[in-house]
């Protein structure tokens, strides 16, 4: 008997876990799409304040970026005006200097930027449906999934703008003081 009862206790805990799914992710992270041809829409250099919140703590920090026709730069620096970390991004592919030694997932961050600023049909190309992955755009809001588990999404409110990234669990908060177009 007790035999019996031990056989259905698993089965029943085998199948309780099955009901349990985990959520799809893609093997590679997210796609960094190419620089855009001059002729878009997007602002040459943006100049923001980021607040990034993990676990309830925050770290803050002002982001420069150009977005230029051959490639993409981005550079962090702290509060009292200290670069950390410089990202330059072309059809060669993507390279980092972070002068903090802390593991920081630059490709994850250009390719946020990227999703949040880059045009529709720039994103939809980079993220297409046969592979995977479904974007839905509107004026404000902005969703990421991965077979149906959403990575992404963007808020946007006129020179504000909330990231959350579910992928990694933080949220990032963005104000837009500066844009040259």
């Amino acid at each position: 008997m007790s035999k019996l009862i031990a056989t259905l206790a698993l089965a029943c805990l085998l199948s309780a876990c099955s009901v349990f799914i985990t959520a799809d992710k893609p093997d590679d992270g997210l796609v960094l799409l190419l620089p855009l041809k001059e002729n878009s829409s997007l602002p040459k250099v943006v100049k923001q304040s980021v607040t990034f919140e993990k676990l309830s703590q925050q770290r803050q920090f002002i982001a420069v970026a150009r977005f230029g026709s051959e490639q993409t730069k981005f550079v962090a620096l702290s509060p009292s005006g200290q670069a950390f970390l410089y990202l330059t991004h072309d059809s060669q592919g993507l390279i980092q200097q972070n002068l903090l030694d802390i593991a920081l997932p630059a490709k994850e961050i250009l390719a946020t930027i990227q999703f949040t600023l880059w045009p529709q049909w720039a994103v939809e190309q980079g993220y297409p449906e046969d592979s995977g992955w479904d974007v839905e755009i509107t004026d404000d809001i902005r969703r990421l999934f991965y077979k149906n588990t959403l990575l992404i999404e963007v808020e946007h409110n006129g020179d504000d703008i909330k990231i959350e990234n579910f992928l990694s669990d933080y949220k990032i908060y963005i104000h837009t003081f500066d844009k040259e177009v």
